[in-house]
């Protein structure tokens, strides 16, 4: 009874092909948390370089969709910018 199969932590570029791997073997829901960048200092708190600007991520969520993906988050070096345009492909 697993209810979702959710791809995580997982560079942007990378989740096409996990997609591929995943929908070969299961057809039930499927999540994406994908991220971003490379964590270049850490001090009280993380900084990322090389980050996906967020309508490239939305574009590439916008692909996960259309591949019938239904959950869309994010993970490391992704932020409230990223989600923030992903909410228009949800309503």
């Amino acid at each position: 009874n697993i209810p979702l199969i959710s791809i995580m932590h997982t560079r942007t570029p990378n989740v096409d092909d996990c997609l591929d791997v995943v929908q070969s073997l299961w057809s039930g829901p499927i999540g994406v948390y994908a991220h971003s960048g490379s964590a270049a200092e850490y001090t009280d708190t993380w900084i990322y370089e090389g980050i996906i600007p967020p309508n490239d991520y939305k574009t590439a969520a916008s692909r996960w969709i259309d591949r019938g993906v239904s959950v869309i988050g994010t993970c490391c070096g992704l932020g409230v910018e990223h989600i923030e345009t992903l909410a228009p492909l949800f309503k």
